[in-house]
């Protein structure tokens, strides 16, 4: 059975109520996004450029600010919303950049351990809420002999995630000074993402973001994105879905979102543009 998300309305209720990391305002006027993986800890918070954090009074500090914020929101007028996933979309990540180096070159041992041990459906339980304590110990009682690489993919995770798609990234920028509301979906357990969320100021940037960790429901089950949708409250018709798998796409698609698969920074750019987000 799946867990319900929250939305987050105020700091307050973001202590009492506890907050998955799909949650945000349901204006676009704030976004939060939890500082650990714990549901009761400390929160990011992104405001508007220049904005201080004694509150909305700012957005009224002068014809500057008003032209600025007519501008962006007419350049929005469509009322577009995007949509992306974030490994192998925005993050670069990829269990042979850790592994390569425990196994010291050995490739095919590397590779069999991966398709063995370490398998992508034994990941795929911790993305949809397994914790990894559960999973380690499982997969250790199987592979005793395999004990120090199991708590490896846990313990030294941060070192597979390479860094940024830059130029995902840029188109990201680009969508969010146009004044395109951002979402993430993606298939991440939520003891680890926070190692994502330390490094890469980007996610930020989101309005909302709801991961499959969090809620017990991973992509391509069409319950994740209905859930997603009425949860940001999203009209499908307005929105584009970018993902690298094309299962997710299809779904994303069979929703009513324009389903972009994902072939690389250019090819988005170009698919953005013929869709009119760019």
């Amino acid at each position: 059975m799946y867990k319900s998300a929250a939305i987050v309305i105020t700091r307050r209720d973001c202590f009492s109520i506890g907050t998955p990391f799909c949650t945000r305002a349901p204006q676009h006027s704030r976004s939060r996004l939890p500082l650990r993986g714990n549901r009761n800890g400390g929160f990011y918070e992104t405001l508007p450029d220049g904005l201080s954090d004694r509150g909305f009074d700012d957005m009224d500090a002068g014809p500057e600010r008003s032209r600025s914020t007519i501008k962006l929101t007419t350049m929005n007028a469509q009322g577009l919303v995007a949509v992306f996933d974030l490994g192998g979309v925005l993050i670069d990540w990829n269990p042979r950049y850790l592994y390569r180096k425990l196994f010291a070159g050995d490739e095919p041992g590397m590779e069999q351990f991966l398709t063995t041990v370490c398998t992508h459906s034994w990941n795929t339980q911790q993305d949809a809420g397994r914790s990894f304590a559960e999973g380690c110990a499982t997969l250790k009682a199987m592979h005793p002999q395999a004990g120090i690489l199991i708590d490896a993919w846990f313990e030294r995770y941060d070192e597979m995630l390479a860094g940024p798609i830059q130029g995902t990234v840029d188109i990201l920028s680009d969508l969010r000074a146009r004044g395109v509301p951002l979402y993430a979906l993606s298939n991440w357990s939520s003891e680890t993402f926070p190692f994502a969320l330390k490094r890469f100021e980007f996610l930020q940037w989101f309005d909302g973001i709801m991961l499959s960790g969090e809620v017990g429901l991973v992509k391509p089950d069409t319950r994740i994105y209905d859930l997603f949708l009425k949860t940001f409250a999203i009209n499908p018709a307005t929105a584009i879905y970018v993902d690298d798998l094309k299962p997710n796409v299809e779904t994303a698609a069979g929703f009513g979102m324009r389903g972009i698969l994902f072939r690389g920074p250019a090819a988005l750019r170009a698919d953005l543009s013929r869709s009119g987000f760019m």
